[in-house]
């Protein structure tokens, strides 16, 4: 196979067509999906725009665009999060597929358009293939933007089924999920908007007690709960005690990782249960019975030790350091002047 019988398709297909190719990757994920594209880019300047390269109708490697301009000025990026997916064997053994993909990429949307290409790569639980992936890049004309924080987390391999998983839980970790066990809460599960609501309010008054700083859109992300289709939704856990709700955790479940998306606890309710230890195990146990390979626990803290770190640290699973975010642009100049626009723009969208 050459690039010679590939086919670059920007914006030529419907959803079914773009859903049908996005499933064909093991790195599929939520921001990859149409439907978190369209509630994630509403507003003056903000469109989606997709591109997927094929062989024979096979997709080689694909990725969705948010397109941010900035009104009245000749200023905006084609930015990619967690993509371009692409299937992890090809990366190591056929660089030419990516290398390919990037020069119609360029073609497209920075020479065509005059737009920059922020990337922020999909990382996967294997070191060689995420530095293989960057080395892709850097070797393409992409820069490393070292002012942007790459994604760390701990991820677990639920092959060795969950037998072994709590066997290699920390000892005080297995002891509070024990205690949780036995504390009586109730679970319930689901994917519904009534889910998802009953969620979002003991996430706001958990926000409300803490005020800790958060870029997450929750009109987005419930207008995304709503019409993404059942298999892309997050998957909701909720705990209760006597018909109160105390605490919930949401999940996103594609390709072939489960993803600890958001949590919270009822600052006033939750007492001593251990409920976040509790709603970790069941998106495990779920996770394993869905045939999901892997488990991200959603992202540890720059600060080795700290509460949140320990917690996830303690359930045995392995840190990961994703590839971070790459750059490519027509000017420098305007790359910085977007950037300074962009910064301003999100201090002002994350006044709640």
């Amino acid at each position: 196979m050459s690039c010679m019988s590939c086919q670059f398709l920007v914006d030529q297909f419907t959803q079914q067509g773009w859903e049908h190719w996005f499933k064909a990757f093991p790195c599929a994920n939520l921001y990859q999906t149409w439907d978190y594209g369209e509630t994630h880019c509403r507003g003056v300047g903000r469109t989606v725009s997709r591109a997927v390269l094929l062989a024979e109708d096979r997709p080689l490697a694909a990725a969705q665009f948010r397109i941010k301009k900035i009104p009245l000025l000749n200023l905006g990026v084609a930015e990619v999060n967690w993509g371009p997916l692409w299937n992890p064997n090809e990366v190591l053994q056929e660089e030419w597929i990516q290398t390919e993909f990037l020069t119609r990429v360029r073609d497209e949307f920075m020479v065509r358009r005059g737009l920059g290409l922020p990337f922020e790569l999909p990382g996967r639980p294997d070191e060689n293939q995420n530095a293989k992936i960057a080395g892709i890049f850097l070797s393409n004309g992409f820069t490393r933007n070292t002012k942007k924080r790459p994604y760390r987390t701990c991820i677990l391999d639920l092959g060795e089924g969950l037998e072994s998983l709590r066997v290699k839980l920390n000892g005080k970790w297995r002891n509070s999920l024990n205690n949780a066990e036995k504390a009586g809460l109730e679970a319930e599960y689901g994917s519904s908007t009534t889910h998802f609501d009953r969620f979002r309010r003991i996430y706001d008054e958990m926000w409300a007690e803490k005020r800790f700083p958060t870029g997450v859109c929750m009109d987005a992300i419930r207008a995304f709960q709503a019409r993404a289709a059942e298999t892309n939704k997050l998957r909701i856990w909720i705990l209760s005690d006597r018909g109160t709700d105390v605490a919930a955790g949401a999940f996103a479940a594609l390709g072939d990782t489960a993803v600890y998306f958001l949590g919270a606890s009822s600052p006033k309710l939750r007492k001593n249960t251990n409920s976040g230890y509790l709603l970790q195990w069941l998106n495990i146990r779920k996770s394993i019975e869905l045939g999901f390979r892997w488990y991200d626990l959603g992202g540890v803290t720059d600060e080795p030790g700290s509460t949140v770190d320990l917690f996830k640290v303690r359930m045995g699973g392995r840190r990961f350091i994703f590839p971070g975010w790459f750059e490519c642009s027509r000017s420098k100049t305007q790359r910085s002047l977007y950037e300074a626009f962009e910064t301003s723009y999100r201090r002002i969208c994350s006044i709640r």
